[in-house]
């Protein structure tokens, strides 16, 4: 999956946006990804997402479900690749 990413001023950090997910903004230096928009039952003060029972951070977005680390490679690369994805938080 090839996307394109733009990067804008957010927050007063530089933030990055994937065409995949519009609704989406991503901070590379944080990791932590922010609702673009307001919706029905968004926190804009909080970092978006659900920390899971197995320690990660999933994000319910289009009608599914993404672990934020997946979404943090796509929008930092572009794409996803097929093999797995494992990260460690710094």
């Amino acid at each position: 999956m090839e996307s394109e990413k733009r990067f804008y001023l957010y927050r007063e950090r530089i933030m990055i946006q994937n065409d995949s997910f519009p609704s989406l903004i991503y901070d590379p230096e944080t990791g932590h990804f922010w609702w673009k928009a307001r919706g029905r039952g968004l926190n804009m003060s909080r970092p978006a997402g659900t920390l899971t029972q197995n320690g990660y951070i999933q994000i319910f977005t289009d009608g599914k479900k993404h672990y934020a680390h997946r979404l943090a490679f796509l929008f930092f690369h572009g794409f996803l690749p097929k093999e797995e994805i494992d990260h460690i938080n710094t």
